[in-house]
């Protein structure tokens, strides 16, 4: 019971710059968590429930179903999953029968999926034209209006199973256009375990993607794709944001010990003998190291947390041009499978 990630929120990430050099903006440029999403019925899953998913997504995305097989024909392919969708993350658990969904832990509530494996499970039409699941959805324009080149970094919470075979290529990337030029990749995840792409088995993490951001781009559009897929496993999003500077790029908890992760991605870095951590408005002794551009802040707190509490947290660091970086928010102890007294039983 002691090794569970908790699950958590990020509330904020100020970035409070002085006079000098060229202030950048304050907090992230763009986030999404679909909790603003309306949810409907179910149609071809069979667990019931009246705000479970939808295939709209948040205002101004767009998703590109043209080349999926059975987009627009009844009884080809779930109606849920016809590609990029956006659903109860428990409900999704509950329909899928689980098969390891549930270890996603950051995914919370309302999250976009892509499942060619629950998809394929009417008319099979992975089986009509293998590698017939592609799906591409698009973020809305973002502005980099007066943001300094190299600075835009994108993150989110990604449940990523693979599945590869003769027939089914399982494939995922991500591609962003800056003013309208054609689209560049800034990452493919391949299920070939013999591709130099091969993304093995990443469940439950928090991806962190530099945008490498051009001088003087005014705006740019980011792209996810599944394709090439049949009936393999899914690729699941959620907590969106791009954002310039340090990311908060990992939370674990566990009763006696929290772990965080802030990875310093700005051109100006964070100064480790600076760096604070507050638990519940209260100064704690953290250890605070780096190393490889990444400043992990370690507290163990006496007596532990109580299984099922939450709490609020609040990191505050300066980098080495004296501005100051913060980020708040809150997470959740998990209660663990098993009671923290002993079972009864023999000694």
């Amino acid at each position: 019971g002691e090794t569970n990630v908790v699950r958590f929120t990020v509330v904020s990430n100020h970035l409070e710059q002085p006079s000098e050099p060229a202030p950048e903006p304050d907090g992230p440029l763009f986030r999404e968590d679909f909790e603003g999403l309306t949810l409907g019925p179910n149609v071809d899953e069979g667990v019931v429930g009246e705000m479970v998913w939808t295939s709209e997504p948040p205002a101004d995305w767009t998703i590109d179903n043209s080349q999926l097989v059975g987009a627009d024909e009844e009884g080809v392919g779930v109606t849920e999953w016809k590609g990029w969708t956006f659903a109860n993350k428990v409900w999704w658990i509950e329909a899928a029968e689980d098969q390891r969904r549930s270890e996603w832990l950051s995914g919370r509530g309302t999250v976009a999926i892509a499942d060619p494996d629950e998809w394929d499970d009417l008319g099979s039409p992975g089986a009509q034209e293998p590698g017939g699941f592609n799906s591409f959805m698009s973020l809305p324009p973002i502005s980099l209006e007066g943001l300094p080149a190299n600075t835009a970094v994108l993150s989110f919470d990604s449940s990523w199973r693979p599945e590869f075979d003769d027939n089914y290529h399982q494939s995922g990337n991500a591609k962003v256009s800056f003013d309208g030029a054609e689209p560049v990749e800034l990452f493919e995840w391949l299920s070939d375990p013999g591709s130099p792409n091969f993304k093995g088995e990443a469940i439950d993490e928090r991806a962190i993607v530099p945008l490498n951001n051009p001088e003087g781009a005014q705006s740019m559009v980011i792209t996810f794709g599944m394709f090439d897929a049949g009936n393999d496993w899914w690729w699941a999003l959620d907590n969106i944001e791009v954002a310039t500077g340090a990311v908060l790029s990992k939370i674990v908890g566990r009763r006696s010990k929290v772990l965080l992760e802030i990875t310093d991605t700005g051109t100006s870095k964070i100064v480790e003998d600076s760096v604070s951590l507050q638990i519940d408005g209260q100064t704690v002794d953290a250890e605070v190291t780096k190393a490889d551009g990444v400043v992990r802040i370690e507290y163990s707190p006496a007596p532990p947390f109580v299984a099922g509490s939450q709490h609020a947290y609040l990191v505050v660091a300066q980098d080495d041009t004296g501005a100051e970086v913060s980020f708040d928010g809150s997470f959740d102890v998990p209660v663990p499978a098993l009671p923290e007294d002993p079972l009864p039983g023999p000694l």
